[in-house]
């Protein structure tokens, strides 16, 4: 293990068990305030879900980047954005943690950063024992002096370097962590802009890694796509992603679905004029390591930001639709009059074959409210169920537990929030438990 230039801090986490009646889930490290809330506000009872514990974990939560649980449901993570960075790893349910800082300039694949779109640069390995993660040289200002190097974290703050990993692409400038024992979607010579001294990067490079061993299981470069081919000379490709997913195959190949973003062309003399502009649209990309890639359209082509999740077999891919109501949204302003928008009814979730193509089920929800769409979908380890959030309603940002063979909701989960909603969510690996986490506050589910 070699020592590297990232602070290290114990952090103290208040988490006394708050005594509770059998009906109210137990409370850990939160204070008598937040309980009473909690206890006004209960959740409605339903099946087969019981909430049964609320943590106040210790942790830095100024950040637009998600709060994660363990595998085993036994600790958080949470890499604050901002300045600092602050990355925090706390048990639940028990005082105590680790702190570090630890800066890098680009975090994930995609390049609305950080929208929650795409998977953070830190994922937790499968045992539940550590993390994998990235470090990064960087100036007083955060831009990139070197590109990312993979490190693994222990939850005692101990750092240790990975093989270095070298691409003829270039640096390494993106990393998604997929199934959690190393291997990982990467970007090589995608974001030379971010340096400083800034450079060109003649050949950016999709690979898929194994950052246990440092070895690269497959390259693809971008010019090899077709639509990637059209779109680099006029837009390049460092704003090119919007969301990402990746599992691993019962083979124990890495499958891949990304979604490009669309993007317009203007025509060669430089014409402002809006009937010159060529409008290309969004699509999805879909790469199994060892397979050439595949694109298609998507039938939603308006919508901007598609979050997206694959099964754990890489065979199905739960996508989130935008659905907002028509009208004016207003942000600060107090005084203003504004008509309240009219409500929309128009499909909020929908299940795609990633073979076939084909639409597997969609389900319709009707949004009253405007609301952020950023959060990604979750599915069972087992693919029975699926997670993801529902428009709001009554102040309460439900999320739907739904039946994977048909899309059918069989519970809403409607947490009482305190000042935000929930941020993430997922299931553990046994299956049996589901997480709610608003920065630092954290609920577990189980099913009866």
């Amino acid at each position: 293990m070699r020592a590297l230039p990232l602070v290290l801090s114990i952090v103290a986490c208040a988490a006394a068990t708050a005594s509770t009646p059998p009906d109210l889930p137990l409370f850990h490290g939160c204070h008598d305030g937040f309980i009473n809330w909690i206890k006004k506000n209960p959740e409605p009872e339903a099946s087969p879900l019981r909430l049964v514990s609320i943590d106040c974990v210790g942790i830095s939560s100024d950040s637009y980047y998600p709060t994660s649980v363990s595998p085993n449901g036994a600790a958080v993570q949470h890499w604050s954005s901002g300045y600092i960075q602050h990355f925090n790893i706390a048990p639940l349910g028990e005082p105590g943690g680790v702190q570090l800082v630890n800066k890098v300039t680009y975090r994930t694949l995609a390049s609305h950063d950080p929208s929650g779109a795409a998977p953070d640069a830190i994922a937790w390995s499968v045992d539940s024992g550590a993390l994998w993660s990235v470090r990064q040289a960087v100036n007083p200002s955060g831009f990139a002096i070197t590109g990312l190097t993979p490190i693994k974290l222990g939850l005692d703050g101990s750092i240790h370097d990975l093989p270095l990993l070298r691409h003829a692409a270039g640096p390494l400038d993106g990393i998604m962590w997929v199934g959690g024992e190393g291997k990982a979607v990467a970007l090589f010579g995608w974001r030379g802009g971010y340096y400083k001294p800034e450079h060109d990067d003649p050949e950016p490079t999709l690979a898929i890694i194994d950052a246990s061993t440092g070895k690269i299981l497959d390259s693809l470069p971008v010019r090899t796509i077709p639509t990637f081919k059209d779109r680099l000379p006029a837009y390049g490709v460092t704003h090119s992603i919007g969301s990402a997913t990746g599992a691993i195959l019962p083979d124990g190949r890495v499958r891949t679905v990304l979604h490009m973003n669309r993007w317009i062309e203007r025509p060669q003399g430089g014409s402002n004029k809006r009937e010159d502009i060529i409008r290309h649209t969004d699509f999805w990309l879909e790469w199994t390591q060892g397979e050439a890639p595949q694109e298609w359209r998507d039938s939603y082509a308006s919508d901007w930001l598609k979050p997206a999740v694959l099964s754990a077999d890489g065979s199905k891919l739960l996508v989130m639709r935008e659905l907002q109501p028509n009208g004016v949204q207003v942000f600060d302003c107090d005084d203003c009059k504004v008509t309240p928008p009219t409500p929309v009814t128009g499909t909020i979730a929908e299940l795609i074959d990633v073979v076939t193509r084909r639409a597997l089920w969609t389900l319709p929800a009707t949004a009253t409210q405007f609301w952020s769409q950023r959060t990604p979908p979750a599915i069972s380890p087992d693919g029975r169920y699926g997670l993801f959030q529902l428009p709001p309603s009554d102040m309460r940002r439900p999320i739907a537990l739904v039946d994977m063979r048909n899309g059918r909701i069989i519970q809403t989960i409607a947490p009482s929030m305190v000042g935000s909603y929930a941020d993430s969510f997922g299931f553990t690996k046994e299956g049996k438990r589901v997480w709610v986490a608003t920065a630092n506050v954290v609920r577990i589910y189980s099913f009866d």
